[in-house]
């Protein structure tokens, strides 16, 4: 077989293994899928997926452990037609996303997460996911905060939503395509939730300050804004920060650094 014949062999394969994730194709002319989605969009239509057996129920616990990963997977057929914000939100309804708080460090969760669910490999897939991920969390208002409020059930799944989100932001592909103007409302945003998370922390621990830090200085990073790299590369701690990200160890000093320079990085994009 010559190199030919085997470059063409190893696109029709990965062809007919990932025929559902890139599903947005920029040209002159919007595709059917595209014209489609717009229209459940301007409809205010999610074709989100209702995974059909839960953990926790007496027919997720009869399965086997294979038909346990299987049943928290989003079907092929189902992925191939579904539109980037309905991909979001089964993202945010993936029932094992509360589980960051079980890792160390964030790399490992977002590691983790990608090696366990179809439904996030194929969104960081997605052209328009940055975009569309970044509306989502410039509108994000479900903070529950309150000293009188007791902790529902579902409070744990907004934190993980949040921390979802910023995770998914904090990644270097999306931050690189996203524009001088997004970038700003990113790092704006991000500001304004660690001011209140900052704020709060001593009622709402699960929702740590550190994730958005470590989403504003990855914005920076990512952007090659020469002072904070200048910063990180001087700063071991600050570059390991960037790098894995943590709430178990004592980043405050990599906070400091990050929270210096923001302002200045946002005045740059103006």
């Amino acid at each position: 077989m010559n190199k030919y014949r085997f470059s063409f062999f190893i696109i029709i394969l990965i062809m007919i293994l990932f025929p559902y994730c890139e599903k947005v194709i920029i040209s002159d002319e919007p595709s059917p899928f595209e014209i489609y989605c717009d229209s459940l969009e301007q409809a205010g239509i999610i074709d989100d997926y209702e995974f059909p057996i839960l953990p926790g129920t007496p027919e997720y616990e009869a399965l086997t452990t294979e038909q346990r990963d299987s049943v928290i997977q989003i079907p092929e057929a189902v992925l191939e037609n579904m539109c980037t914000p309905g991909l979001i939100e089964t993202c945010f309804n993936y029932p094992f996303l509360w589980h960051h708080r079980a890792f160390d460090y964030y790399k490992s969760w977002w590691d983790n997460l990608t090696y366990r669910f179809n439904g996030v490999v194929c969104l960081q897939e997605r052209i328009d996911a940055p975009v569309k991920m970044l509306s989502r969390y410039l509108e994000f208002n479900e903070y529950p905060y309150s000293d009188t409020i007791t902790w529902a059930s579902n409070k744990l799944d907004i934190g993980a939503k949040l921390v979802f989100i910023e995770l998914f932001l904090s990644q270097q592909a999306v931050i690189e395509i996203l524009s001088s103007q997004e970038k700003y409302l990113l790092g704006v945003r991000a500001k304004q939730f660690w001011q209140v998370k900052t704020d709060n922390y001593h009622i709402d621990f699960r929702l740590h300050p550190g994730k958005t830090c470590f989403l504003m200085g990855r914005l920076m990073y990512y952007d090659h804004y020469s002072p904070f790299l200048d910063e990180v590369s001087a700063n071991n701690d600050l570059g390991a920060f960037i790098t894995y990200g943590s709430d178990v160890f004592n980043y405050d000093e990599s906070w400091e650094a990050i929270m210096l320079h923001i302002e200045h990085y946002l005045a740059s994009l103006k």
